[in-house]
């Protein structure tokens, strides 16, 4: 991943479980220097994550109405 060069990066069925000295984001974005951001799927423990070069200033769900607001200039 680090041949790419990449300013972002997703990834989809990450498993995030960081106990047991085990932290497989963290390792691999402190490898990348990038920082991270991980979401839970509906499978417990495993989910998608966002890696980046820039700073990840705000997560979270964006509501349908948010959502409408986003896309009100697309085509239906």
């Amino acid at each position: 991943m680090r041949e790419l060069d990449s300013d972002i990066l997703a990834l989809q069925d990450v498993k995030a479980e960081e106990e047991k000295a085990m932290k497989p984001l963290s390792n691999l974005a402190v490898a990348l220097g990038m920082k991270y951001v991980f979401a839970e799927s509906w499978a417990p423990k495993y989910g998608s994550t966002v890696l980046s070069k820039w700073p990840i200033k705000r997560t979270g769900e964006a509501t349908k109405e948010q959502e409408g607001k986003k896309n009100s200039n697309l085509p239906n």
